[in-house]
Order: structure tokens, then sequence, then C-alpha cells
């Protein structure tokens, strides 16, 4: 009995987390681009279950860009679809204002959840 609602947690707090790194890593890229009067990029490769931050540097490794494997763990998800403006990418100008608003779903065992990227704003909420 108490296996598959366990299961089912652990599928609810990876999906929840994976949603969060999405929207704080959105956050993160319309900061850097705002604070440093350049565009930054968020690219999604929905077939690898993968993202990159251009000009982002991970303080895993020390490289330039930032890629984010959402099938490793701690996450263990993927991504069910990416629509921003019809691409898989957000660019943030110098401004900090995205391209284009648009969705990210990701899923982990039955559950998704959904990060919303604001066109006008560059906020993400996570539904």
């Amino acid at each position: 009995i108490a296996v598959p609602r366990y299961a089912s947690a652990i599928a609810r707090y990876h999906a929840k987390a994976v949603a969060w790194r999405i929207a704080i890593d959105l956050e993160l890229a319309r900061k850097f681009s705002d604070q440093a009067s350049t565009t930054r990029t968020v690219t999604f490769d929905a077939t690898n279950h993968a993202y990159t931050l251009s000009n982002i540097r991970s303080s895993d490794d020390g490289a330039n860009d930032t890629v984010v494997d959402l099938t490793a763990d701690p996450y263990r998800a993927k991504i069910v679809s990416v629509d921003f403006g019809g691409d898989a990418v957000v660019i943030f100008s110098g401004y900090g204002v995205p391209d284009s608003g648009g969705t990210v779903v990701v899923q982990s065992g039955s559950v998704q959840y959904t990060v919303m990227l604001d066109a006008s704003t560059g906020k993400a909420t996570v539904q």
C-alpha cells in the first residue's frame, strides 16, 4: 500500500524541483542580461531533456555555458514540451526583457508541472 504513495510523492518532488530549477534559471538569465547589458540565451533540448544557459558560467566546471541535464540526479525528469514563440529558445535583451513568453512542461512519473514565462516582465512562474 505504501509503495505507490511513496513513488507518487517522489515523482511530485522531482517534477516540482525541475520546474523550480527552470524558473530560477530563467530568472538568473534575465538578471545577468540586465546587469551586464548584454543578451543571454536559454536553449531547451526536449529530445535530450536538457537546457543550456549561454554565457552564464557553471559553478560546477567553470565552463562559459551552463548545461542542465534533467534526467540526472537529483531531478530524474523529462521535458514534455517547450514553446517560446514557436521555438525552444528564449533570448533576454540587455534590459532583461525576453524576446517572447512561453512555457516549458516537465514531467516525472505521471506528475507534470508547467513553467510559464511572461513576455512583458520576464517573470517565470510554476503551475
